[in-house]
């Protein structure tokens, strides 16, 4: 099930570009709109200008077609496209309404919800096991990237999230950084908890200030910065979180120098984390000093395949590639026309194909589309490359990516 803050953010941005009836906007979010709903929602090209073709002949092997003919309207595919999920938010709205007349606040489970991003686990682990030194037990804690406090096995991952967020009386911790605002997943439970009312406590990860603080949440409210310089500050800030937490689940006081020995091992692994993170990025900033991305013509046929197949079908379509994260599978790399690199949704797959991204990236053949880290476009020197690496390599962007692999397999 579709979370409801999803469905509101985009049928505003399509308001927004209905609004103002730009065309280059309403064509880009056709495009991120599909690839987000397209396996939620059945037949939501249908009607759709953009899909309105004839076909002339149809690969018998791969099923894939050309297509020609048709007027392209992206402005009335954006009324379309708001009207259908106006309706799927109709329908969640009154699954809502419905929800809060059956079961009464009071009646609600409490429970603490660490939302986050999957990049931050480290910084997580830690702040997990100083909750459960608190003495917070394993049902009171929600935390998709700690076992046991995930999403349980077989369920599905938005109507597992949805029922929590309506059936349970949540504290959010929103452990805020630069990858929490990158995430999709994150910014949509940041959102389903406002529109939720639920109580919630910022605390910001090494690197991450207060200015940076945006979104629907109050910028204003006070919050733990885990970094802060002021030592007796953020000493004061943790020991009021802990009251807080043992007035909430009505947990078992420890001692002052209990206490003040977990709260000091805690900030010790923070900091050593963070001096590890810090240690890496100066040895990978290094290594890209002395090892320059190969970009020459002279040097096409060391390219690996993986990135140059991921240009060549991006320059094929409208030369954007997404990176598509949803929480609870790993990230999932696409190019316009859903056309599929991943063999599966395992991590193994994901890493593989987010690597060859981060190559097109760091020799600057792709750069961000905006603001955004989902959503990337071919640079003038990416189209070269991709016109030059589908000669060399023989790549026939008609046949299917899967299809035209086989070709490299060793």
């Amino acid at each position: 099930m579709v979370a409801k803050v999803t469905l509101q953010k985009y049928l505003q941005k399509l308001d927004e570009v209905i609004s103002t009836n730009n065309t280059a906007a309403a064509k880009e979010l056709q495009s991120e709109i599909l690839a987000v709903f397209e396996s939620e929602f059945d037949g939501l090209k249908r009607e759709l200008t953009n899909y309105s073709f004839i076909a002339l002949y149809s690969d018998g092997k791969t099923g894939q077609t050309r297509k020609v003919g048709g007027d392209v309207d992206y402005i009335k595919d954006a009324h379309i496209l708001r009207a259908r999920l106006q309706a799927e938010l109709d329908k969640i709205e009154d699954s809502v309404s419905d929800s809060r007349i059956s079961k009464p606040s009071e009646t609600k489970t409490h429970k603490l919800f660490i939302s986050h991003a999957t990049k931050d686990a480290d910084y997580i682990k830690e702040l997990v096991s100083l909750f459960e030194a608190l003495g917070l037990q394993e049902d009171e804690i929600i935390c998709s990237s700690i076992p046991p406090y995930c999403i349980p096995l077989d369920k599905k991952v938005y109507d597992w999230l949805v029922n929590e967020f309506q059936q349970s009386d949540l504290h959010m911790i929103f452990a805020l950084s630069q990858y929490y605002y990158d995430s999709a997943a994150c910014l949509n439970k940041m959102g389903a908890a406002w529109a939720m009312k639920h109580n919630w406590t910022g605390i910001l990860l090494p690197g991450f200030g207060f200015s940076s603080i945006k979104g629907c949440i109050d910028a204003t409210q006070i919050g733990i910065k885990l970094d802060d310089t002021d030592i007796a500050t953020l000493n004061y800030r943790l020991e009021e979180l802990k009251n807080n937490l043992n007035h909430e689940f009505k947990l078992r006081d420890m001692s002052h120098a209990v206490w003040e020995r977990k709260r000091n091992e805690f900030l010790k692994r923070i900091h050593d984390i963070k001096e590890k993170r810090n240690e890496e990025e100066s040895e990978i900033n290094d290594d890209k000093e002395e090892h320059q991305p190969v970009i020459g013509l002279q040097d096409v046929g060391k390219i690996p395949v993986e990135p140059a197949f991921l240009l060549v079908y991006a320059a094929a379509a409208d030369g954007v590639i997404m990176r598509i994260d949803v929480d609870g599978v790993p990230p999932y790399i696409t190019v316009q026309g859903n056309k599929k690199f991943m063999a599966d949704m395992s991590h193994r797959e994901s890493a593989r194909w987010e690597e060859a991204l981060d190559m097109l990236i760091e020799w600057s053949w792709v750069k961000s589309h905006g603001n955004k880290s989902e959503m990337y476009d071919l640079t003038g020197t990416g189209y070269k490359m991709a016109d030059i690496l589908k000669e060399d390599m023989e790549i026939d962007t008609d046949n299917s990516p899967f299809e035209e692999l086989k070709k490299f397999d060793s």
